[in-house]
């Protein structure tokens, strides 16, 4: 169940995945009227009927709200889910209510975040389980809610299926060649959603700089809102720029072609709950990686890799010289570095943990 202002055609794309996997999909619109607060409110309520309805009909055993929205729902349903010996488990998606204070004018001092965070303590206390993507996040929400509970969580990862994403030298040559691409031709490439905490103008840069340098070479964009981009590629940077908006399947194969992958995000204190995918996607596909630093526990993860280069403003010269003599690993070692750390199935086991309740029902 996904409650969201989504429009027609992101549901129908989510529904497509969904029935793909065999899995029932089922979309509740959020109110954005008569304000969209009061929408958001009125919206909550109405998804405490659905889900008690859903979980009656349904025989649901163990419910897992992801976020902050779901988790008010089912605050509201905490003695009913009880007396039906119904498990919950807390996504707490990173740290999502922190998020909104970064990037989207949540004030931290005002009364929607109070009462925000309030609801985000209801629900770690009354879940059997809470599930974070980062260690440090779990920290983070220990210090807010007290270490007694660190019991209640664990680290799941996001991963990726390596059965799609993986390396292939024919691949990379057909791909390369698809897109008109030198032998000798460097290609770097960013995939995913473009906006300012993504850095996209700093990325442009870092590549107007390796031009500069006399090195040649295209950077590819794969993303679902290029109309981001009008207005900011400068003339010069235009002819090297390939900007495709294609299917998710078409990501793994224009990953093989490339040299690079860029995953940025602005500095910002809620970064330590996040796990960026798009980085388990490039590793697995045998990239070397330009990441940013202090985004969930990346650094932990890639410290001392050949293949990566951790970016901070001012050290764009660095960068280059680090990619300009980089010798990396072998694009299939790179592979296996991504498969134990990113990958799908590793991912499945950490869930699975979650899941398993064993002899408590």
């Amino acid at each position: 169940m996904q409650f969201s202002w989504a429009g027609a055609e992101e549901v129908g794309r989510i529904r497509k995945l969904a029935e793909g996997m065999g899995l029932q999909y089922m979309h509740h619109p959020i109110h954005r009227r008569p304000l969209a607060v009061l929408g958001a409110l009125l919206s909550v309520y109405q998804g405490v009927y659905q889900i008690r309805q859903y979980v009656r009909e349904h025989q649901i055993n163990i419910l897992m709200p992801r976020s902050t929205m779901p988790a008010m729902m089912v605050n509201r349903l905490g003695t009913w889910l009880k007396r039906k010996m119904v498990k919950v488990i807390f996504d707490a998606n990173g740290l999502p209510l922190e998020e909104r204070v970064d990037f989207s004018g949540l004030k931290p001092n005002s009364s929607q975040y109070t009462f925000l965070k309030r609801e985000e303590r209801k629900i770690i206390n009354m879940a059997d389980r809470v599930i974070t993507r980062s260690k440090k996040s779990m920290d983070i929400h220990l210090e807010v809610v007290g270490g007694h509970f660190a019991p209640k969580f664990q680290v799941v990862s996001n991963g990726r299926d390596e059965a799609k994403f993986y390396y292939d030298a024919k691949v990379r040559a057909q791909v390369r060649g698809e897109l008109g691409l030198g032998e000798n031709e460097i290609l770097w490439v960013y995939t995913g959603t473009l906006g300012k905490p993504y850095l996209v103008a700093e990325m442009l840069g870092l590549f107007e700089a390796y031009l500069s340098r006399g090195d040649q070479g295209k950077f590819l964009i794969l993303t679902r809102n290029p109309i981001y981009l009008e207005g900011k590629v400068s003339p010069e940077l235009e002819p090297h720029l390939i900007v495709r908006k294609g299917a998710f399947d078409d990501i793994p194969r224009f990953l093989m072609a490339a040299d690079l992958g860029l995953s940025l995000r602005s500095p910002a204190p809620s970064l330590a709950g996040l796990a960026p995918i798009k980085l388990g996607e490039y590793l697995l596909c045998g990239l070397p990686v330009l990441v940013s630093p202090d985004v969930g526990d990346t650094e932990e993860v890639l410290k001392g890799k050949n293949f990566c280069f951790f970016y901070e403003k001012g050290k764009e010269a660095a960068l280059l010289d680090w990619f300009e003599n980089l010798k990396p690993a072998h694009p299939e070692t790179i592979h296996e570095f991504g498969r134990a750390h990113f990958g799908l199935k590793a991912s499945i086991s950490e869930y699975l943990r979650v899941l398993d309740f064993g002899a408590e029902g």
